[in-house]
């Protein structure tokens, strides 16, 4: 599993939760990529996220009100989708829409370090 991260790349994580962003964090950011947990639709707005993220890691699992704004508003940014998408259709953030970037609620780490490896590797092509 490779985590080399050669420009900044700006990776946002829109979970209540601080695990995955600390995780996320203590392994891409000595390697230059700004890891933001985002935890209020306000955050989305403020100078601090001024620059557009290069990823977005999205858990739906809590169907928290931040995952539909940031989708809405970051719709070309590549996501990673952690959880269940919620029970009605909401194309936003419609999970199967994102099959190669979807995990369970109940995942591993190294699963989804070897899907952020693989996009960040991406966008440096």
């Amino acid at each position: 599993m490779s985590t080399t991260v050669t420009t900044s790349r700006n990776v946002w994580i829109c979970d209540q939760h601080a695990d995955t962003s600390n995780v996320l964090r203590a392994l891409y950011e000595p390697r230059g990529a700004q890891v933001r947990q985002i935890q209020t639709v306000r955050q989305i707005d403020q100078p601090a996220f001024e620059d557009q993220p290069d990823l977005i890691i999205l858990n739906v699992s809590s169907q928290h009100p931040i995952a539909s704004a940031v989708e809405m508003k970051y719709q070309s940014v590549p996501r990673i989708v952690i959880g269940r998408a919620p029970a009605a259709p909401n194309p936003v953030i419609d999970k199967s829409a994102f099959d190669d970037s979807a995990l369970d609620s109940l995942f591993q780490y190294k699963d989804l370090i070897g899907r952020v490896d693989s996009i960040l590797s991406e966008l440096e092509d």
